[in-house]
């Protein structure tokens, strides 16, 4: 149920720290569908591109570089995308300034949602062994639409030129050849450095889900700290201090945002 908050509110809408030491907000993505090839159908007019993940049929267990396997939806390279970690039928894209996170949903030509992949997932496991079954799944393709709907959560004036390192690369990677693009590893641990003067960002992944840390060295100014959150159609704060994102396709709550210095 959308609250009916003004979109262009909360597209200008910042979130202002006030620690002197270091943030840890946790995100715990609670909306997930079911996925598969499609065509797309991005959210409303106006917004920014969505990102295509019908040819990315690997969900990474960590942050996953894109070294040019992502694509918009138009067909077009998705450069500003730098990671990627899929949850369910939720993408996370770390970008140069902040965090998309995009729904997606998919849109079978008959039956139920359910039926409907359950009946492609049935193809597709046995289409490269029985042509006629590859001729089905060929055709059911053409009929699947694909609904997305992006918001992102932006580093109010951060360095876009931070220097990223990461921790944790997988033991195994992936090949895409279809993108001409191997050896694509993930990560545990993501740090853009530098984003504010004294401040670097960390997003990381745990158990609960995804986290990021905003980590503060003395004398760096934690004001300098503000998040824009844009193409929100739900954006409030719940009696427990929790925010919580949302719009027409699902919604994700983060943690109570603390505070520590040296581990207290």
């Amino acid at each position: 149920t959308l609250l009916g908050h003004d979109l262009h509110a909360l597209q200008t809408q910042t979130m202002n720290p006030t620690s002197t030491r270091c943030f840890s907000f946790a995100a715990s993505l609670l909306f997930m569908i079911g996925g598969a090839q499609a065509k797309p159908i991005n959210g409303p007019a106006g917004h920014d591109p969505a990102i295509n993940t019908a040819g990315l049929t690997v969900a990474p267990s960590g942050f996953e570089e894109n070294k040019g396997q992502v694509l918009t939806t138009a067909g077009d390279a998705a450069s500003f995308v730098y990671y990627r970690l899929t949850q369910g039928n939720t993408s996370v894209f770390l970008l140069g300034n902040g965090i998309a996170y995009q729904f997606n949903r998919m849109h079978y030509p008959e039956g139920s949602r359910r039926e409907g992949a359950k009946t492609y997932a049935a193809l597709e496991k046995d289409a490269h062994l029985d042509p006629a079954k590859q001729q089905d799944l060929d055709a059911l393709s053409k009929d699947i639409r694909l609904e997305t709907y992006r918001m992102d959560m932006l580093l109010e004036g951060a360095n876009a030129d931070a220097r990223i390192t990461t921790e944790g690369r997988s033991a195994d990677y992936t090949q895409y050849y279809t993108h001409d693009v191997l050896d694509v590893y993930s990560y545990t641990r993501v740090t853009y450095h530098e984003v504010y003067p004294g401040i670097d960002w960390v997003v990381y992944t745990t158990a609960k889900g995804l986290k990021y840390d905003f980590v503060l060295r003395p004398g760096a100014d934690p004001a300098r700290i503000q998040l824009r959150f844009k193409d929100h159609e739900e954006l409030f704060v719940d009696a427990d201090g929790q925010p919580i994102h949302g719009n027409r396709m699902g919604r994700f709550t983060e943690e109570r945002p603390v505070s520590f210095q040296n581990g207290k």
